[in-house]
């Protein structure tokens, strides 16, 4: 009899995990929606950034824009919460990089010579920026805080990108560059 019951309890636990596992392979869908997280840190110090007040920067600093999202469809919630980790994300519409736009409101100076306000900083050499399907990464380098230059007043960066599905999603900072 003890048997029976050990046997039935391993077979049961096996059944019940074999659910939940299998049930949790349909993906959940998402939809970035417009909207955007915005952080800033100096890559020295690794001191993050309030987005809401004006960030000093003294040397290289990365951005992160990170889109709001929206859940559309699941057909399995509550597996997803009990075993989160196996359930794969889909995302309906994504970032494009062809149509990234960043750009400071003011001019400044770049290898010496003078950038017009709204010039598009994508194309500076020594920028790095990833952009993943729902995320975006901009990495002022080293190098490039080298090559830069500006006033002493606070700079807006703006950036802007499109999804797959045309939303736009826009975002800025307000930031006073003190570099040596």
């Amino acid at each position: 009899m003890k048997r029976i019951k050990s046997s039935f309890k391993i077979y049961l636990s096996i059944s019940l995990f074999s659910v939940i596992a299998y049930a949790c392979c349909d993906p959940a869908e998402y939809r970035l929606t417009g909207g955007s997280d915005l952080s800033l840190w100096d890559q020295n110090s690794s001191e993050a950034f309030d987005p809401r007040s004006i960030a000093t920067v003294t040397g290289p600093f990365q951005i992160v824009l990170n889109p709001l999202f929206e859940q559309v469809a699941s057909l399995n919630q509550f597996s997803q919460q009990a075993i989160a980790f196996s359930c794969p994300e889909a995302y309906l519409n994504q970032l494009q990089s062809e149509s990234l736009n960043m750009y400071f409101d003011k001019p400044f100076h770049y290898k010496n010579d003078s950038i017009p306000a709204g010039t598009n900083l994508r194309n500076l050499d020594e920028l790095k920026f990833e952009v993943y399907f729902s995320e975006l990464n901009l990495n002022f380098t080293d190098s490039l805080m080298n090559y830069l230059a500006f006033d002493s007043s606070a700079y807006q960066l703006h950036i802007e990108v499109n999804t797959t599905d045309g939303i736009a999603i826009k975002n800025g900072i307000s930031i006073n560059f003190d570099l040596e």
